[in-house]
């Protein structure tokens, strides 16, 4: 070898190493970063002059430990979100025994009507009743306005995820481009690299995808269903969020905006599993769900205090103490009864009514015997004698009014907790893959030990150029 080839070959070793000891310096300061993925020089023997080449700087990272978190990540946020709703929902309803809840609203009211037959001819007694009847129709109100919000706040939930997914997958499609470019060049591109897998991570909390690597350091995004959503270009995904929504709004019936992926309208399912699916199910399935169950219980309610056998002077069809928004009930009645559940106005002076109707009948035309409980004990039977449960009930079968409400509560409580349990099951394993994770980063304690093999290689080939030049020196002198 001649000296020329000696010196260009520890040139090329100087090189080599100093860019190994760049990467293993950028490992060493990034060891705490989120996202970053350990870099290495891969080297190769040159093909001409006996040195070393650089071939590239590989990113090392696990992926199918990076595809297994970010699966969590979704269910995680899937599961934070039910939760949520679910108790949200629970404590709007209340539970027996907190003083506010449905179900305590109900059997004051039968505990007032049985109060009142006591002394029917008073007065107090009978606004008793009127103020329990008040604050039944309150606690339905509270719980239907708690489910109309959280159908709201899941749709403008929606769209804000949608927002937030078009300018995510954008940033990928730029990222893509700048890595294609750089690999192209021969250029290092790890740093885009990890700030790319930092978007993804954020996109497959709201959407469960796949990632699909190509060449100079490409990847192809799909849902786990396979809607496409980065190729050569990112897809639009599309959605119109509704300012008010109300009870009988669905998508099924146009009202509501569904997704569409380029245009094309895409089914709720296909996009589930993240963040973004758990709004759509509150929206267009929990949420509607709980409310049918409201309604059903107002429509038991309403239905009992108007049947012939609680007050005989009702004519066909007309309200009874509880009325829907003051007419009777329809059949079914229309979605989102119990927020319009009212006090009959002919039993409450406040709207021109009296309080001895409630004794005596909505429909009489004058005031009967004022120690007369017959009325007030047949509406107090009404509620206490079983009757099979209107369609859309949380239970099926013969049910008293008590225990239809109670069973409402129970079956919105159970849902709650199974939400519960399953986020605990998400977080845990979330948890758990993030401490394999952690076991798999970077180990300090390496990289300062090959940063010392690099020290020493870097000064042999320091060693060999100060003899070369020593050697022609020599023959300088010569």
């Amino acid at each position: 070898m001649s000296i020329g080839a000696a010196l260009g070959a520890a040139m090329s070793g100087l090189a080599a190493t100093s860019r190994q000891a760049a990467a293993v310096s950028s490992n060493i300061a990034n060891a705490m970063t989120e996202g970053y993925g350990r870099r290495e020089v891969a080297l190769s023997v040159a093909p001409v002059g006996g040195g070393v080449r650089v071939e590239a700087e590989r990113r090392i990272v696990d992926q199918a430990l990076l595809a297994d978190q970010r699966q969590a990540r979704a269910g995680a946020a899937a599961a934070q979100t039910t939760a949520d709703f679910h108790a949200g929902i629970t404590a709007a309803i209340g539970t027996s025994g907190d003083g506010r809840g449905l179900t305590d609203a109900i059997a004051g009211l039968e505990s007032a009507l049985i109060a009142a037959s006591a002394r029917p001819e008073s007065g107090a007694a009978l606004a008793g009743v009127l103020d329990a009847a008040q604050t039944v129709t309150g606690a339905f109100a509270t719980a239907s306005d708690a489910v109309r919000a959280a159908r709201q706040g899941a749709d403008r939930n929606i769209a804000g995820q949608v927002d937030r997914l078009n300018t995510a997958l954008g940033q990928v499609e730029q990222l893509n481009r700048e890595i294609l470019r750089l690999s192209s060049a021969g250029q290092p591109a790890s740093a885009q690299m990890d700030q790319r897998q930092k978007v993804i991570d954020g996109i497959a909390e709201i959407i469960p995808l796949r990632q699909i690597d190509r060449p100079f350091g490409q990847v192809v995004l799909y849902t786990e269903s396979g809607v496409m959503l980065l190729e050569a270009r990112a897809a639009r995904i599309e959605f119109t969020a509704t300012p008010v929504i109300d009870a009988a709004m669905t998508q099924d019936n146009g009202a509501l905006s569904g997704l569409a992926v380029n245009g094309r309208p895409v089914a709720t399912a296909t996009l589930a599993g993240g963040s973004l699916g758990a709004d759509l199910e509150i929206r267009d399935s929990l949420a509607p769900e709980a409310q049918d169950w409201l309604d059903a219980l107002a429509a038991d309610l309403a239905g009992r205090l108007s049947a012939p056998a609680a007050d005989p002077t009702l004519a066909p069809g007309a309200p009874g103490l509880l009325t829907d928004a003051g007419a009777g009930l329809g059949a079914p009645p229309a979605p989102g009864l119990a927020g319009r559940l009212r006090l009959n106005a002919l039993a409450d002076p406040a709207a021109g009514g009296a309080l001895w109707r409630l004794r005596d009948g909505l429909g009489a035309t004058s005031p009967g015997p004022p120690g007369d409980a017959t009325g007030l004990l047949k509406l107090a039977d009404a509620l206490g004698h079983s009757q099979p449960t209107p369609p859309g009930a949380a239970a099926t079968g013969a049910r008293t009014l008590a225990t239809h409400a109670a069973d409402l509560a129970s079956a919105l409580a159970g849902r709650a907790l199974a939400a519960e349990r399953q986020g605990a099951h998400t977080a845990g394993r979330l948890e758990a893959l993030g401490e394999a994770a952690a076991q798999d980063a970077i180990d300090t304690d390496t990289e300062l030990q090959t940063l010392l093999l690099i020290e020493r290689a870097y000064a042999a080939n320091a060693r060999v150029i100060r003899a070369a030049d020593e050697m022609l020196q020599q023959l300088l002198r010569i």
